[in-house]
């Protein structure tokens, strides 16, 4: 029996600690491979340590390179997702057993043609008015955020960006809170409050606007496909 909790803190911690220790975890990993990759590039040499390093004339590391921020961004992830597989597993599992009824039918291919199709123009759009509208150019830690992204290569950054981080995201924000959230209160509610918690992780209001979009999205995809 899944006895509902009484109590600001009862319902909270569930789903707060996870999301605290993936941070926690994530911060810890980053500069644990940050230092590590400041002692290989004192020491190796070849085609692999300019992929991943520059250095000035006298041969001494002056900085990484976007290639290698990507690759080091995406370990972080895989780290932090480790410490919480466990879990999200037991979560994903319950929301398994809780719509196993209601998924007995599979959905209409042309059901995933239109989600598809909200999403991709839901990201214009937002491209479009947030451009239009200047917030882009007068957010300094979007404009960062974009500088290191396009200075990985394209292979690295989809890999990095494109897989592994979403990956990860997918298992704290859909696979953990939402799933606590959505048993413990109205679906809509759970749906707002998960998108808006992945907004607020984003720790920057151009990417919480765009989270807080594609968060609700997802939610809604998770739930009903």
């Amino acid at each position: 029996v899944d006895i509902k909790p009484k109590g600001f803190f009862q319902v909270m911690w569930p789903f707060l600690y996870p999301l605290l220790l993936f941070i926690l975890i994530k911060q810890v990993a980053g500069n644990a491979l940050l230092l590590l990759l400041e002692m290989l590039g004192r020491t190796m040499t070849g085609p692999i340590a300019e992929l991943l390093f520059v250095y000035n004339e006298s041969g001494e590391l002056e900085a990484m390179t976007g290639n290698a921020a990507s690759l080091m961004n995406g370990l972080t992830f895989v780290i932090s997702a480790a410490f919480i597989w466990n879990v999200a597993m037991l979560r994903i599992e319950q929301a398994k057993d809780d719509m196993y009824l209601a998924h007995l039918r599979p959905e209409p291919t042309k059901h995933y043609v239109l989600l598809s199709i909200a999403t991709i123009t839901g990201v214009l759009g937002l491209n479009i008015l947030l451009e239009l509208t200047g917030v882009t150019d007068k957010a300094g830690a979007y404009e960062l955020l974009l500088q290191e992204t396009h200075a990985a290569s394209m292979v690295i950054g989809l890999l990095c960006a494109g897989i592994i981080v979403p990956i990860a995201e997918e298992l704290l924000f859909r696979g953990i809170i939402f799933n606590i959230l959505k048993r413990r209160s109205k679906l809509q509610l759970a749906m707002l409050v998960s998108a808006l918690i992945y907004a607020f992780y984003h720790m920057n209001y151009v990417q919480g606007v765009y989270a807080f979009v594609i968060g609700c999205l997802v939610a809604y995809a998770y739930e009903y496909f």
